[in-house]
């Protein structure tokens, strides 16, 4: 599996990056931008509706409808006083903000095995994907669209790899080959197959659990205990690197740490089921896939267990939100 065009745009990529860090070596982050947060540009500046983010972090223009409050954007008049500076407004009631990163990371990257199964049986490309991943929601509750259709069926394009920040997804711009020795993504997502980072998928320890059956999205606003936390393991251990597929039935469907987020009898039908994702840098996200399909037709999928044409399939609705760390 050598890949010399990809070494090609590597070099030529190292090369534009050290002539842009000879411009500039400035650096904004949480050791020099303690009062604001971090322009494009690197310059740490005070927060308002138009520059909002938290010490340290990017900043983030708030949509209309919406004010930098503690460094979040949150929908005007949401709380009422206003909620203190290490606390976010939920539903009108204020309450810890889970969303700042440990100082420390929980690990550093390792090599992820069985590159060359991945490429062949996820169908894995070296392009990045240019589809679009809209945040619609606001702190604490995001919700988000992503066009995961990935060229259709037969997939053209990569993965869309992302990672949580506290003004929403943020879409990275990387390859599924890239996505290999790259930190800075935590989810993964094409038509149905959603990836964490960690194991054969990437090189951090992003872990998830399913909470038990039941469990309200709304409600749920700490880690509950005794969650059975997964990496993705979806290819066995070298060197036999054999593929696992999940329950589903269809071809090249991998066992992801999230794959029971959905189930196939003639649709794919929403499950419900709430998630638990342990991030790299320590955090908690709580997340719920919600549809596949568009609103309409994923109702009348999950309920008749056929779907409609056309139905938008593909085009993935999610809501998250930061969760705070389970009890000592």
């Amino acid at each position: 599996m050598r890949r010399y065009p990809l070494l090609l745009v590597n070099v030529a990529g190292a090369l534009l990056a050290l002539a842009l860090s000879a411009c500039s070596t400035q650096v904004c982050n949480l050791s020099n931008c303690v009062g604001g947060c971090c322009t494009a540009m690197g310059e740490c500046v005070s927060t308002d509706d138009q520059h909002c983010g938290k010490p340290g972090t990017a900043c983030a223009q708030c949509a209309a409808g919406q004010q930098c409050t503690s460094g979040l954007c949150t929908t005007i008049g949401g709380c009422t006083p206003a909620c203190g500076a290490d606390q976010v407004c939920d539903n009108g009631t204020c309450r810890k903000d889970c969303s700042l990163p440990s100082p420390t990371p929980r690990c550093s990257a390792t090599a992820v095995q069985c590159q060359d199964e991945s490429i062949m049986q996820l169908r894995l490309f070296s392009m990045s994907n240019p589809d679009a991943v809209t945040e619609e929601g606001a702190a604490p509750s995001f919700r988000t669209t992503i066009d995961a259709r990935g060229g259709g069926v037969s997939p053209t394009t990569s993965y869309l790899y992302m990672n949580f920040t506290p003004q929403g997804l943020f879409k990275r711009e990387l390859s599924d080959e890239q996505a290999f020795t790259s930190l800075d993504w935590d989810i993964a997502l094409r038509r149905y197959v959603l990836r964490i980072n960690s194991g054969v998928s990437g090189p951090g320890c992003t872990e998830a659990a399913r909470t038990a059956p039941g469990t309200d999205f709304d409600t749920l606003t700490t880690v509950p205990a005794g969650l059975s936390w997964r990496t993705e393991e979806y290819l066995m251990n070298p060197p036999s690197c054999t593929f696992v597929n999940d329950t589903s039935g269809l071809p090249n469907a991998p066992a992801t740490a999230l794959s029971s987020f959905w189930t196939y009898q003639s649709c794919v039908q929403m499950t419900g089921n709430v998630y638990v994702v342990h991030l790299r840098d320590g955090r908690y996200v709580k997340l719920q896939v919600q549809s596949y399909y568009s609103a309409s037709a994923q109702a009348t999928c999950n309920q008749t267990g056929q779907v409609p044409t056309p139905n938008e399939a593909g085009v993935v609705r999610l809501r998250w939100g930061f969760l705070c760390a389970p009890p000592p």
